[in-house]
């Protein structure tokens, strides 16, 4: 049988709230974020097509629209090191942290993630919808076991995810108090009302490269399922528990989570069977590259989960995971260092997520860990200020040209005393079609 095409082409987006703390010597307000040298800035925009802002008193970037996983990485990579530099000219700042909880846990920071997709968990249909909303529950409530980025909240009381604990519904459209498993605050990101947002906020902030783009790989594969029709036969029955329960500890791992209709399953076995249902997709549609890298390295992991849940086999894959890779180094740490109280501990499982110096940084740069789809500095220090791809490189390049002419730029529009233009996501955004609209825009 002859594959299909692909149906859509997908672009993703992070969204990332760095916390910091503050200069006992300088307690002023924060009202303006200095740009790396030589990038470009139009109100909040970036002349790389990202946005960097502040936002409730945290700093955050989100990254511009890209249309593969590798993109993605680099963007949010890039978007790391142009909030190190402005943190490290803001006199108020003292240490910065790409973190999605307090020290404490009590406090959960946005990290947030965004897909086009033609998928409405807000339809009408209530049938579609609750089936809709019942598999991006069950997906979100057990991809932690390879997305989550650990945290140290007590002597023995490590979990798998920071943000997990701070989720406290299924549905919802909050972003800053009430999250939910699955978000309904959904816009047009298409400038059209066929291609909508997904916006995903139940995520931790990961400085794995390969956690990432497995993290974005995993959930776009399963919208395809949900796009392309196809009927999953289970449910989680408590989905929000059972998020709590996997996200609780290594023996999340391992935690009964009970089904509709009676039976039971883990989180292993929910991501295996999502997993089986989008090898049998492949089969169907045309995948890209970046889909069936995401069903073999998705089928690696949940392979090496099993054995280290079963024997306590550490594959080399698990070096990849955030959690891990924090729970390991908390150990050797209380082995070397036996007399470190719970607070000391705690004040060093911070520092693991310090920008830029901090333990999980340092590791990766290293490349003994975390070396997985990690993009080269050059391609990094490349992202800071440029665009990747589509839409973002009209933004970038208006940017670059507009300087005071450019009036108003926004995420799907453009505007100058000349013109007005919209910016749908999926478009003609080939040379000649975007110096057509500069022109247009600038004369």
């Amino acid at each position: 049988m002859t594959k299909e095409m692909p149906q859509v082409q997908r672009y993703f987006g992070s969204e990332t709230e760095y916390s910091f703390t503050r200069k006992k010597t300088d307690q002023s307000s924060i009202n303006y974020i200095p740009v790396f040298p030589g990038v470009p800035q139009r109100a909040t925009f970036l002349g790389n097509g990202g946005r960097l802002y502040l936002d409730m008193g945290l700093v955050e970037y989100a990254t511009p629209e890209c249309a593969t996983l590798d993109q993605l990485v680099t963007h949010e990579l890039a978007g790391e090191a142009l909030v190190a530099y402005s943190a490290s000219k803001i006199p108020q700042i003292g240490s910065l942290f790409k973190r999605a909880a307090s020290p404490n846990g009590r406090l959960t920071y946005g990290s947030h993630e965004n897909y086009s997709t033609s998928v409405n968990v807000t339809t009408h249909e209530e049938a579609v919808r609750t089936f809709e909303i019942d598999v991006l529950a069950a997906h979100f409530a057990t991809r932690t076991i390879y997305t989550g980025a650990g945290i140290q909240l007590g002597e023995n009381d490590y979990k798998l995810s920071q943000k997990m604990q701070g989720i406290t519904k299924v549905v919802g459209n909050g972003n800053t108090s009430h999250k939910a498993l699955v978000n309904t605050r959904q816009e047009h990101w298409n400038g059209t009302a066929k291609e909508k947002r997904l916006h995903v906020v139940c995520g931790d902030a990961n400085l794995s490269p390969w956690a990432i783009k497995l993290k974005f790989g995993t959930t776009s594969l399963v919208l395809r399922l949900l796009e392309s029709n196809i009927k999953l036969k289970i449910a989680l029955d408590r989905p929000l528990y059972s998020a709590w329960d996997v996200a609780d500890g290594v023996e999340g791992l391992s935690a009964t989570l009970p089904l509709v209709g009676g039976k039971n399953t883990t989180a292993i076995e929910m991501q295996r069977y999502l997993l089986e249902k989008c090898k049998e997709l492949s089969g169907v549609f045309e995948f890209s590259k970046d889909e069936m890298d995401t069903l073999g390295e998705w089928d690696r992991v949940l392979n090496a989960l099993s054995r280290f849940s079963e024997y306590g086999t550490e594959d080399p894959v698990l070096y990849q995971i955030d959690w891990f890779v924090r729970m390991k180094t908390n150990e050797r740490i209380r082995q070397r260092h036996p007399e470190l109280t719970p607070s000391e501990m705690g004040n060093l499982d911070l520092r693991f997520d310090l920008i830029p110096g901090g333990v999980g940084v340092s590791l990766r740069k290293e490349g003994r860990i975390y070396s997985g789809h990690c993009p080269s500095e050059k391609k990094i220090k490349s992202a800071i200020n440029r665009p990747p791809s589509g839409r973002a490189v009209l933004r970038g390049k208006a940017i670059r040209l507009g300087k005071l002419n450019l009036n108003r730029v926004n995420w799907d529009s453009l505007e100058t005393d000349r013109a007005e233009i919209s910016m749908p996501l999926i478009g003609d955004y080939s040379k000649p079609a975007v110096d057509e609209a500069l022109k247009l825009l600038f004369g």
